[in-house]
């Protein structure tokens, strides 16, 4: 009976319609730039993986993305991670556009409305977390943020 509750746990944790208010939380910090739907992709593998969630939380001011790669156990997996959350992302980045909670717009950049700032998820530690990464991956271009993170492709 615990084995089954814990896999509806897991399910229900993990689910698009759960995790959308997370995404949308790092677009509302998110400083608009180009081509920024391809970061996306990479909120999820960093916020849900509890070293690198951690860091985000407790992230200064002071915090760049270079301290945050300085901590290798971040950064291990991390490829395979994007690859296992990306269809995850793009039906929460979907749900999130259907509900005029983000738009996509013409430069493949992504504009979060007012609606994302009031969202109360159920997951308030990761969007704490999804909010702080985007602090850190802000004065970065898209590419520039892939390759200090070491993901080669999407």
């Amino acid at each position: 009976m615990a084995i089954k509750a814990f896999q509806n746990y897991a399910t229900l944790t993990r689910s698009p319609l759960v995790l959308a208010p997370v995404i949308e939380s790092f677009f509302f910090a998110l400083e608009r730039q180009e081509r920024s739907i391809l970061l996306s992709y990479l909120v999820l593998p960093i916020v849900l993986h509890a070293p690198s969630r951690k860091f985000l939380e407790n992230a200064r001011s002071t915090s760049s993305l270079i301290t945050f790669c300085k901590n290798k156990d971040f950064l291990v997996g991390l490829s395979a991670r994007v690859e296992r959350w990306k269809s995850v992302t793009g039906i929460a980045i979907q749900n999130s556009v259907s509900c005029n909670h983000l738009e996509v717009k013409e430069d493949l950049s992504i504009a979060a409305g007012l609606v994302a700032n009031e969202v109360e998820g159920l997951m308030p530690k990761e969007m704490k977390a999804a909010k702080n990464l985007a602090k850190l991956m802000s004065p970065y271009s898209v590419p520039a943020v892939y390759r200090i993170l070491g993901v080669g492709r999407l």
